[in-house]
């Protein structure tokens, strides 16, 4: 009987259960796992789910094999350079060092992928509704990185990218690609090819090591976590860990798309899920549309310096995005242009406060806004105290371009 079947990667070994005579059930499959601690979640150990089986240990297994004469370094954690014990295993005691000694073992600043928004050795969330454009932005981005190109505005440290595209059509994103300046002399972006495979933990670390990427862009998480219930806490956290720790183990960047849910919230209450999620990563970035289908990028950092609500500019011609005005100064411009229209047609009147917020509708805050903006500009010209029977009243100021 071969009770060695397959190094199955991240520390698990496929064996045979070696008291499979006993098994019960009807399955001609005898198989289970042995983990041998070298994996992402350090678990180490075996157990058959047989209720003949539970006495069986890594110790009775150790026997077991000695006695087939089974070579037991085919398990990583019998070798000398990766033997595991309990004690090993167990969590390392809580230590304190001065801040003399934190502060001469903590020596490097932090280094940016791209300068000031996304930091080497974390983890990222970008949230948006379908078709708002969050993998649209992620094709700018790796190419920026994988270019050396700034992105946003921001400065990038070239550098190769993993992309992992699970809801893409490849001819699309091709036309995409060539669309935004990258030809086949670009070597520094690689494709994942598969599609379907939902728990990629294992291969990612293998495809970091072959590319030492500054980048990881995973679209969509949920494709890749394979986590049954995403509004369970414990579970998206405990999900999401392990690619944490091969981004702090690698050094790199992994960046994930989610979707947003379905209730129009914003922050943290737009994601889709578990408040675990945006608790287990350290950059939030936030895709909306506002009522004038604009988009409006916005980010929640752990370290660096936060991006305000701001319009996101797309030139389909290029491919590439930018960062235009902050969405409140946004709506601001567009009262703005809202008075000076209405003040136009009827050059002579004389509109009192009331009329003209009425006439120009919207929020009272945006609309106090744009009207001292354009009395400090002369655009119009305020008289009036602003008090009971003295009113504020407007009209067209010196300086307006009519």
């Amino acid at each position: 009987m071969i009770y060695y079947k397959k190094n199955l990667g991240n520390g698990k070994h496929s064996v045979t259960c070696i008291n499979t005579h006993n098994h019960t059930t009807e399955s001609t499959d005898s198989s289970t796992v042995l983990f041998d601690g070298s994996g992402l979640d350090g678990a180490f150990g075996y157990k058959c789910f047989h209720s003949h089986c539970q006495h069986i240990n890594v110790s009775t297994l150790v026997k077991f094999y000695t006695e087939k004469g089974i070579d037991l370094k085919i398990f990583g954690f019998f070798s000398d350079s990766n033997k595991k014990t309990t004690q090993d295993s167990a969590p390392e005691k809580m230590s304190f060092e001065t801040y003399a000694e934190f502060d001469l073992n903590v020596n490097e600043k932090i280094e940016w992928v791209v300068d000031g928004l996304l930091a080497r050795e974390s983890t990222s969330l970008v949230i948006a509704q379908p078709k708002v454009g969050k993998s649209e932005l992620s094709r700018d981005l790796s190419a920026s990185v994988a270019k050396g190109e700034s992105f946003l505005g921001f400065s990038t440290k070239r550098g190769p990218v993993l992309l992992i595209p699970l809801e893409e059509n490849r001819k699309v994103m091709k036309e995409k690609f060539n669309n935004r300046g990258l030809t086949s002399s670009d070597n520094n972006l690689f494709i994942a090819k598969t599609g379907n495979r939902i728990t990629i933990v294992e291969d990612l670390e293998e495809a970091i090591i072959k590319f030492n990427p500054a980048l990881v862009i995973i679209d969509t998480l949920q494709r890749v976590v394979g986590c049954d219930d995403m509004n369970d806490y414990t579970k998206t956290y405990n999900k999401i860990m392990p690619f944490n720790k091969l981004a702090r183990k690698y050094g790199c960047h992994i960046l994930f798309i989610h979707h947003a849910n379905k209730y129009g919230n914003s922050g943290q209450q737009s994601v889709l899920g578990s408040t675990g999620l945006p608790g287990s990563v350290d950059m939030l970035v936030y895709l909306q549309k506002n009522e004038d289908k604009k988009r409006i990028i916005s980010t929640e950092p752990r370290y660096g310096e936060a991006i305000p609500p701001t319009v996101l500019e797309y030139d389909k011609s290029t491919g590439r995005f930018s960062l235009g005005k902050q969405a409140f100064q946004e709506k601001i411009d567009s009262v703005r242009n809202d008075i000076m229209d209405i003040l136009a047609k009827e050059q002579t009147r004389i509109f009192s406060h009331k009329e003209l917020k009425d006439l120009v509708g919207g929020n009272a805050k945006t609309f106090t806004k744009g009207v001292n903006q354009l009395c400090e500009e002369s655009m119009i010209i305020r008289t009036g105290t602003g008090k009971k029977n003295n009113g504020f009243n407007y009209q067209q100021g010196q300086a307006a371009p009519f």
